[in-house]
């Protein structure tokens, strides 16, 4: 029974619950109170057909309207590395073989991991992520513009393909130009044997994606840690298309829920009370996903 709870999909779908929950009641605490009030009187007497805007609004606040510059950059790999911990964190609980296997490779050659992978594993997750938050963007400003229910989910369809696409070739880049940086300080290609970070990667670009997509991408089910950590980047590219479906489903269902408005205060807490309900559908994807 411990097991059950402390270890599988429960406790997977938990994490992803209360991150998403607490990521909503922090953004209320750090908005002015006039998008506040705005977001509240939208739950209160919107049809929901404009919650693009409402999302952009929040967009424009957290990442500034200023995409191209350093401070929205910084925002974005602050976001894409606190999403990371969090997926890590679900795939570490998810299985204690997952532990176990993190331990593992961690103490071995501990140096060349923290000091050299490390930041060139940030580095690509970081890049790729503020790109897909770019493209995001520019979705939720595209549906916007239309109240058309078909459009809006075509593209929502289309934010998904093209984060995967901005992974590939971020992954693809990011490893050569490791891999020049590496050949210019002396260091040797042999060096990367069979099973090692670089081999696994060049395996993915170069034929075998699909397979690296299913047991280490969506799955999280590799046998070694490099492709399950490679799925782990693949998943955080997404961050900002969950949070869009997260905002979405909280924005559906939770004008049906009158009881929860006399729980949560929604008037204070708007956009907390949206991503308590999209959280809840996250994580029960999440557990039943584990099942699967």
């Amino acid at each position: 029974m411990d097991d059950y709870f402390w270890n599988g999909p429960v406790s997977a779908g938990a994490t992803v619950f209360v991150s998403v929950c607490g990521f909503g009641f922090f953004i209320d605490k750090k908005i002015n109170k006039e998008l506040r009030k705005r977001v509240h009187y939208f739950l209160a007497n919107s049809d929901g057909t404009n919650w693009p805007n409402q999302l952009q609004l929040l967009f424009d606040f957290l990442f500034l309207t200023k995409i191209w510059s350093r401070p929205s950059f910084s925002r974005s790999v602050i976001a894409s590395c606190i999403v990371l911990i969090v997926s890590t964190t679900c795939w570490l609980i998810y299985d204690a073989s997952n532990l176990d296997m993190f331990v593992t490779y961690m103490t071995d050659e501990p140096l060349f991991h923290l000091f050299v992978l490390a930041p060139y594993a940030i580095c690509i997750n970081a890049i790729g992520d503020f790109f897909s938050l770019w493209q995001t963007r520019i979705i939720v400003a595209r549906m916007a513009n239309s109240i058309s229910g078909m459009y809006r989910i075509s593209l929502l369809l289309l934010d998904v393909l093209f984060s995967a696409i901005i992974f590939s070739i971020g992954l693809a880049l990011g490893t050569v130009a490791f891999l020049l940086t590496w050949v210019l300080a002396g260091g040797s290609l042999t060096f990367f044997g069979e099973g090692t970070w670089i081999s696994i990667v060049h395996s993915a670009i170069t034929g075998n994606f699909s397979e690296f997509v299913h047991d280490g991408g969506m799955f999280l089910s590799a046998d070694t840690l490099y492709e399950n950590f490679l799925g782990l980047f693949f998943l955080t590219t997404f961050f900002t298309s969950i949070w869009t479906w997260a905002f979405l489903s909280g924005v559906v269902i939770f004008p049906m829920l009158r009881r929860l408005w006399d729980v949560i205060n929604v008037e204070n807490y708007p956009i907390g009370a949206v991503f308590t309900v999209g959280g809840m559908v996250l994580g029960v994807a999440t557990t039943i996903g584990g099942y699967l």
